[in-house]
C-alpha cells in the first residue's frame, strides 16, 4: 500500500471544516466551515485566503448556473451565494418543518442535480435524509432514515452513484439514471475496518475513492471494484472530513479537518486541526460538477 504526508496549505482553526470544491472556471478552491457558518476561498497561485460569513450554518456548495455564483447548502435551504456581491438568494426550502435538522454534505451529479443530505443537529439517529434538486428547483426525497449522510461521488460515465452513510461506517453504490435522477441496484462496496469513520469523499480519474476519515488522522484510497484499501495520506489533525482534487492539473489533493469535539490533549499532539492540508499523491481527479437550472 503507497503512503502518503499531506502538508499544510494554510493554517486556520476551523470547527467544522467541509465540502473542498476545486472550481474549475475560477481556478480557486473553496469550502466550508459548518460552524463558524463561512465560504472560505484559496487562491493557491496567489496564495490569498478570503472567507464570507453567512446568517446560517452552511454544509457545502457547488458551481452555479450563472458564472461567479455558488449554490450552497444551509440550515433549512438551498440558495444561490454570489462571492462578489455577498448577495444571498433563497432557491428551496428543506426540511423547514425540522429546525433540529440541517443541511450536511451535498454535490452535483454529471446530470447538473443538486444532491445532498441533511442531519440532526441534537445526534438523533435516522432523523435526515437525502434529497435531489433539479433544475426546476424541485426537490424530492431519495432516502429517508438517514442519521448522517455524507460523502457523494460519480463515475465519470455518470452511471454509478458512491455514497457515505458515516453512522454505518461503509460506502455504497447505486446504479444512477441520469434521464430520472434515480438510485436502483443498491449494494455496498467499502467496508473500511479501522482508523476513524468514513466522512467526505470525491473520485479521481482512474475511478478510485479517496475518503476523509472523521477521528481518522488519514485519507484512504479505496478500489470500489475491490473494496481493497490502496493508498493512505496522512493528516496530522484529529478530524479529516473531505477531499477534492485540484490545481490546473488536478493532480493535488486538498483535505479539509475539523477541530469539532477534539479535546485540549489532542490538540496538543495535533495543533494544526482545522488547517487546509494538501497533497500530491500522483493521481489526477476529476472536475466538478455545476448546478444546472
Amino acid at each position: 500500500m503507497k503512503k502518503y504526508q499531506a502538508e499544510v496549505a494554510l493554517e486556520l482553526e476551523a470547527t467544522l471544516g467541509e465540502g473542498p470544491l476545486w472550481h474549475p472556471e475560477e481556478q480557486k478552491l473553496y469550502w466550508v466551515d459548518i460552524e463558524q457558518q463561512k465560504v472560505h476561498q484559496y487562491d493557491p497561485e496567489r496564495q490569498t485566503h478570503q472567507h464570507w460569513k453567512l446568517p446560517k450554518k452552511v454544509s457545502a456548495l457547488v458551481p452555479g448556473a450563472q458564472p461567479g455564483t455558488l449554490v450552497v447548502a444551509l440550515q433549512g435551504e438551498i440558495a444561490s451565494f454570489d462571492p462578489a456581491t455577498e448577495a444571498l438568494t433563497a432557491l428551496v426550502d428543506v426540511e423547514k418543518d425540522k429546525p433540529a435538522n440541517r443541511c450536511n454534505d451535498g454535490k452535483c451529479a454529471p446530470d447538473g442535480r443538486l444532491w445532498v443530505g441533511t442531519m440532526s443537529t441534537e445526534s438523533e439517529d435516522k432523523a435526515g435524509a437525502l434529497y435531489c434538486l433539479d433544475g426546476a428547483l424541485q426537490l424530492r426525497l431519495v432516502r429517508d432514515h438517514c442519521t448522517i449522510p455524507n460523502g457523494m461521488a460519480w463515475t465519470t460515465d455518470g452511471r454509478t452513484m458512491y455514497f457515505i452513510e458515516t453512522s454505518e461506517s461503509c460506502v455504497r453504490a447505486f446504479d444512477y439514471d441520469s434521464e430520472k435522477g434515480t438510485l436502483t441496484n443498491e449494494r455496498v462496496v467499502v467496508k473500511p475496518e479501522e482508523g476513524g469513520s468514513p466522512d467526505g469523499m470525491c473520485i479521481d480519474a482512474e475511478g478510485k475513492l479517496w475518503i476523509g476519515f472523521w477521528d481518522g488522522q488519514r485519507v484512504g484510497c479505496y478500489d470500489p471494484q475491490t473494496g481493497q484499501l490502496l493508498a493512505e495520506v496522512e493528516v496530522p489533525a484529529v478530524n479529516v472530513t473531505s477531499c477534492a482534487f485540484g490545481d490546473a492539473d488536478l493532480g493535488t489533493l486538498y483535505i479539509t479537518t475539523a477541530r469539532d469535539g477534539v479535546s485540549d490533549e489532542q490538540l496538543e499532539k495535533y495543533p494544526l486541526t482545522g488547517s487546509l492540508f494538501r497533497c500530491r499523491p500522483g493521481v489526477k481527479g476529476t472536475l466538478a460538477d455545476s448546478f444546472a437550472l
